[in-house]
C-alpha cells in the first residue's frame, strides 16, 4: 500500500474516524444528564466522568492521528489547493461554528447562559470555544508545514516536550489551549509517520491488542489517580485504538459499509451534535415523566442513548443542509470561477 495513499480509502481509518466522533458525543452526554433533569445527578455524573476521563485518550489524540494522515499528502506535496483546504478552510469553520456555539447555543456546558456578549467574544478569540479542533486543525498544519523540510526526529521530539508541557500547563483564560499541546504530537506524527502507523494498524493481532490495552489501563488508571495526564499513557491509547479498529473493521462484515459511510461524514457529528443533544435534554426535562428522571439505570444510559439517537440525526441533518445550499456551514465559500474542487479528502473530509 502506498504510504500517500488517500486515508479515507483505508477500511480501519475510517472506522477510527467514526469511532471518534460517536465518543466525543458520549463524552458530551455526560453534562447532558444535568441538563435534562436526572435524579441522582451528582452520582451518575461521577460515574461517567470517570468512563469518560479513562477513555478520553482515545478520543481526540486518536482523532489528531487520522487528521494528521488525512493532511500529509498535502503538507509533504506542494499541491495548489492545500493552504484553502488545510489552513484557510478550518480557521473559517472555527470562527463560524464558534460564533454559532457561543452565541446560538447559550446552554451549552462549557459556556455560562448569563456570559456578556464581549465575553463570548473574548473566549472565540482565545480558543474558549467547543470547536477548539478546527482551531487545532488550522495551526497543526501550519506547523507541519513550516518544518517539513526538517528531519522527523528532532521535530517530533520537539512536538512531544509541547504536548507533555500541555500535560502540567493550563491556563485561565482558555479551556482549550492544554488540550491542543497535548495533541500536536500527534497531528505531526500523523503526518510525519503515516506510513508506519498504516503498517502498524495493518499488522494488528489480538495478542498485541490484550498487551497494549493493559498498559494503556493501567497508566489510565495511574495518571487519573494522580489528576495529571501523560503523553506516554496517551501514546499507549492511541497504539491501542488503532490496534483496536483494525480488529474491527476486519470482523464488520454486513455492517463495514456503513460504518465506512459514517467514518467519511464526521464533520457533521462534530458540529452539530451540540445543538442537537442540548436540544434532546431540554425536551426530556421537559417532558419526561418525573418517575422516569428518577430511575437511576435509564440515567446511567441516558449518555448512551444520546450517542444512538444524536449520531443518526446529525447525519441526516448535515445532508439536509447540504442539499438545501446551506454548504457554507461546512465548507468555505466558491465562486463561479473557482476551479472546482474533487472529492474532500482533507483533514476534514465530510
Amino acid at each position: 500500500m502506498s504510504t500517500l495513499e488517500d486515508t479515507n480509502s483505508i477500511e480501519w481509518a475510517n472506522v477510527a474516524k467514526a469511532a471518534c466522533a460517536c465518543l466525543v458525543v458520549l463524552m458530551h452526554g455526560e453534562a447532558q444528564i444535568q441538563m435534562a433533569g436526572w435524579g441522582q445527578q451528582s452520582k451518575l455524573m461521577e460515574i461517567w466522568h470517570t468512563i469518560n476521563e479513562f477513555i478520553r485518550p482515545i478520543r481526540m489524540p486518536t482523532f489528531f492521528l487520522i487528521s494528521g494522515m488525512l493532511a500529509a499528502k498535502f503538507v509533504l506535496h506542494d499541491r495548489d489547493d492545500a493552504d484553502r483546504r488545510c489552513f484557510v478552510r478550518p480557521f473559517y469553520l472555527y470562527a463560524l461554528w464558534a460564533a454559532i456555539l457561543m452565541t446560538l447555543v447559550p446552554n451549552f456546558p462549557a459556556t455560562d447562559p448569563a456570559m456578556a456578549l464581549p465575553d463570548r467574544l473574548y473566549k472565540i478569540l482565545f480558543i474558549g470555544s467547543p470547536a477548539w479542533f478546527m482551531y487545532g486543525l488550522g495551526i497543526f498544519y501550519l506547523i507541519t508545514k513550516v518544518t517539513r523540510s526538517l528531519p522527523a526526529g528532532p521535530v517530533l521530539t520537539a512536538c512531544a516536550l509541547v504536548s507533555m508541557a500541555g500535560s502540567i500547563w493550563s491556563p485561565d483564560n482558555t479551556l482549550y489551549a492544554a488540550k491542543l499541546l497535548r495533541c500536536l504530537f500527534f497531528f505531526v506524527a500523523g503526518v510525519r509517520l503515516r506510513g508506519a502507523v498504516i503498517g502498524f494498524a495493518s499488522t494488528a493481532s489480538p495478542y498485541r491488542w490484550a498487551a497494549l490495552f493493559g498498559l494503556y489501563a493501567l497508566g489510565a488508571v495511574i495518571t487519573m489517580s494522580l489528576g495529571t495526564y501523560s503523553i506516554a499513557v496517551d501514546i499507549a491509547a492511541v497504539a491501542f485504538s488503532l490496534t483496536t479498529w483494525s480488529l474491527v473493521c476486519r470482523n464488520l462484515g454486513t455492517l463495514s459499509a456503513p460504518v465506512q459511510w459514517v467514518g467519511r461524514r464526521t464533520l457533521f457529528v462534530y458540529l452539530l451534535h451540540f445543538p442537537l443533544i442540548c436540544l434532546l435534554s431540554y425536551l426530556v426535562n421537559l417532558w419526561a415523566d418525573p418517575e422516569i428522571l428518577e430511575n437511576f439505570w435509564l440515567g446511567l444510559a441516558y449518555p448512551v442513548v444520546t450517542v444512538v439517537l444524536i449520531v443518526p440525526l446529525t447525519l441526516a441533518l448535515g445532508i439536509l443542509l447540504q442539499r438545501l445550499g446551506f454548504d457554507l456551514l461546512f465548507d468555505l465559500p466558491t465562486t463561479k470561477s473557482a476551479t472546482p474542487r474533487p472529492g474532500r479528502s482533507g483533514p476534514l473530509s465530510t
